[in-house]
């Protein structure tokens, strides 16, 4: 009757442990960190291997939703190419990048993402860097803020240090251990001044550490001296090539 399955088609999630996964496992990295930090890295899920034989014509979809487990926020458009062929969610993430810089290039105006738990801290914050031409998007924790970071890239993040849920010190080490944030400069604002917390910031990988409260001349002109910094160093490293 030309129904049902025949035969046994295997779908497979393989894990390649790289120097990147090697540190987070070594740092005891979170499940959700590791199966994040793989897919970046091009790993395809049970569910994206699954999908990948269904596009092909060896299987149904319905049998792989069976089988396998749907990732979060999956949306299969996104992950098309333009000949229909699936992509890895780190491929899409590169595709993304790419079109937001060329959207960026085309309006010229620079993104900012602000991080705090404050939202008279945020909107203060974007009142100054609006003023100086900035764009401006908010998150009110560091897991909101790598949420966003998951679909946009800004030109630069600006972070408090203690928040709900992630703070600032772990929303830089996760940026920092991703080659696509390399040339995102980040700078920490807050109200924690003493030494160890700024030398604590700086050795994570921040570019500028800023005490609160806020000062809006002094914020604009750190910020455009950051901004300009990895202007100029993009663009040195470009003429080397």
């Amino acid at each position: 009757m030309n129904i049902g399955y025949k035969g046994r088609l295997g779908v497979h999630e393989v894990l390649y442990v790289n120097d990147r996964m090697r540190k987070l496992i070594s740092r005891g990295a979170t499940d959700r960190e590791l199966m994040q930090a793989a897919r970046e890295d091009d790993m395809l899920t049970l569910f994206e291997d699954g999908l990948s034989k269904a596009l092909a014509g060896q299987t149904s979809l319905q049998e792989v939703v069976r089988a396998s487990t749907l990732p979060e926020r999956y949306n299969m458009a996104e992950h098309l190419d333009d000949d229909q062929q699936l992509m890895s969610f780190g491929e899409t993430q590169r595709q993304m990048d790419k079109v937001n810089a060329q959207k960026k290039v085309a309006t010229e105006q620079k993104t900012i993402l602000v991080v705090d738990d404050s939202i008279s801290v945020r909107n203060l914050v974007e009142f100054v860097l609006d003023a100086d031409g900035y764009k401006v998007m908010q998150a009110e924790d560091g897991q909101q803020a790598w949420n966003i970071l998951q679909r946009y890239k800004p030109n630069l993040v600006l972070t408090d240090y203690e928040m709900p849920n992630m703070n600032g010190i772990e929303l830089l080490r996760r940026m920092r251990e991703q080659e696509r944030f390399n040339d995102v400069p980040i700078i920490m604002l807050t109200a924690r001044k003493n030494e160890d917390d700024e030398v604590q910031g700086f050795n994570a990988g921040a570019d500028d550490y800023i005490g609160k409260p806020v000062e809006p001349l002094k914020l604009q002109a750190r910020v455009k001296k950051t901004l300009n910094l990895y202007e100029h160093i993009i663009s040195r490293s470009k003429g080397m090539q």
